[in-house]
């Protein structure tokens, strides 16, 4: 118990990419899980934003910008492997990070 002691106040929170996910209402993906195309929507467009597809070990796999005023983009997802990935968003307003799921 002594040793399971130590480990527990060893522990550190993490969000295994480094990128903290966010829950918000400014921000939607859909479908998830996903096969080939993930549909980012943004409740109030304002000013122009960028996405990236995050691997789990970091690498930026997609990326792309929706101009000011869109509402929504495309991912095409088709070209990466099954798996989790984080969807980092930016704009002007911040930065906001959510998941999914990849499936074939």
């Amino acid at each position: 118990l002594l040793a399971k002691g130590v480990f527990d106040a060893l522990q550190w929170p993490c969000g295994g990419i480094g990128i903290a996910e966010q829950e918000n209402d400014r921000w939607s993906i859909a479908p998830n899980p996903a096969s080939d195309l993930v549909r980012i929507s943004r409740a109030a467009p304002d000013g122009t934003a960028s996405f990236r597809l995050i691997a789990s070990d970091g690498r930026s796999l997609l990326h792309g910008i929706m101009p000011d005023g869109a509402s929504e983009s495309w991912i095409d997802a088709s070209s990466v492997p099954p798996g989790l990935y984080l969807i980092e968003l930016v704009d002007p307003r911040g930065r906001a990070a959510l998941r999914v799921a990849v499936e074939r």
